[in-house]
């Protein structure tokens, strides 16, 4: 019992636990259209620097990702503004 014990203990030991979330806190999505018309795909250069203009009017920066997406006409940046 007494090996079973300092194993479990010799193994917590190696366990990280997760940071505190200390950073910027997450918006929400922010979805971006050319002046209300539709963008089209291969115009995302163009949404993004859209978006980053958004997020500037805000003080805030733009916050690009993997899985930022073309959907319907209008380009989302899943993580918004920060």
């Amino acid at each position: 019992m007494a090996q079973a014990m300092t194993l479990c203990i010799a193994a917590s030991a190696c366990v990280q636990t997760a940071p505190l979330g200390r950073g910027p806190v997450m918006s929400a999505p922010l979805r971006v259209t050319n002046d209300g018309a539709p963008f089209a795909m291969h115009e995302g250069l163009a949404a993004r620097r859209l978006a980053e203009g958004i997020c500037a009017g805000q003080g805030k920066r733009l916050r690009p990702g993997i899985y930022d997406r073309f959907d319907q006409g209008a380009w989302v940046f899943v993580e918004g503004c920060a």
